[in-house]
């Protein structure tokens, strides 16, 4: 994937082996619904630690 990005959205995309060029499928149907899990199982502050990562404590999670 792209250089720049947060390395909770790099560490994301390429976990679920998602390639430019990116569609809404992509961010709708693929990216989304593993961003929201957390919220579903009670964790939703899960989501906004994978947006704003500045570093990754856990790569493998």
């Amino acid at each position: 994937m792209e250089k720049g990005l947060n390395p909770g959205i790099q560490t994301l995309f390429d976990s679920l082996s998602v390639t430019p060029p990116l569609s809404e499928y992509h961010l709708g149907y693929v990216v989304g619904p593993h961003i929201n899990a957390g919220g579903r199982i009670g964790l939703a502050s899960l989501g906004t630690e994978l947006l704003t990562a500045k570093l990754l404590k856990k790569p493998s999670q």
